[in-house]
């Protein structure tokens, strides 16, 4: 059964073919073998590129599938210079937070979104920080952004908060390193148009996806540096 896919990553497998992560529409993240696509003449070559939509298929009942079929649907989205960094990166966070064969429409919906906004060669960052909220809400992991976890009260713009690992945003009386109510009503808006809701967005999505990583590396920020 052919399936909308992206190519989240590649690497050498024996001599002649690749091991190939996919985000698919219908069945999430997918381990695939493509024979012989490091062959010269081999269909699969130049349509296992990151970033453009593509038309798969394959087969086989374990986590390590084979790959039958992938054919480009329309032209990869462009995406260069820092806007290249952020598509490896969001393909890093799908590969160490969505677990194999987890259906979610919605994330694959998100991805092709997210990679339009960053082929618009504009400013990053809200396309950046949007997608990770959405991801955690996405993935069961999303941070309450308008209650205080603790007394439940709404979240109050003039008021400093800090996130608290397995429970949430609490109210806190110092400012140093803290969170404002502000900003974070912004990001439960979508709204960032000012560069310290961005800030805060970067910050807090960090402490808490660093949190989901455990041990696992995020090896695209290091391009970033």
């Amino acid at each position: 059964m052919l399936n909308m896919a992206f190519v989240l990553h590649t690497r050498p497998y024996r001599e002649t073919s690749l091991l190939v992560e996919l985000l698919t529409y219908e069945e999430g993240r997918v381990s695939v073998i493509a024979n012989g696509a490091k062959r010269l003449k081999s269909p699969l070559k130049s349509c296992l590129q990151m970033f453009a939509p593509l038309s798969v298929e394959y087969t086989g009942r374990h986590d390590l599938q084979t790959l039958k079929i992938a054919e480009p649907l329309k032209s990869a989205y462009t995406l260069q210079g820092k806007a290249l960094f952020c598509g490896f990166y969001i393909n890093e966070l799908i590969i160490h937070l969505l677990h194999r064969h987890e259906a979610h429409t919605e994330i694959f919906e998100l991805y092709e979104h997210t990679l339009h906004e960053l082929s618009r060669q504009q400013d990053l960052e809200p396309a950046l920080r949007s997608f990770e909220i959405q991801l955690l809400e996405f993935l069961g992991y999303a941070v309450n952004l308008t209650h205080d976890a603790q007394t439940q009260r709404p979240i109050a713009a003039d008021k400093y908060y800090y996130w608290v690992q397995h429970l949430g945003l609490c109210e806190t009386e110092s400012g140093d390193s803290r969170y404002l109510g502000k900003h974070l009503l912004n990001m439960a808006n979508q709204i960032f148009t000012d560069t310290q809701t961005c800030q805060t967005a970067k910050f807090l999505m960090r402490e808490v996806i660093e949190h989901l990583l455990g041990n696992k590396t995020i090896k695209s920020r290091e391009l970033f540096r």
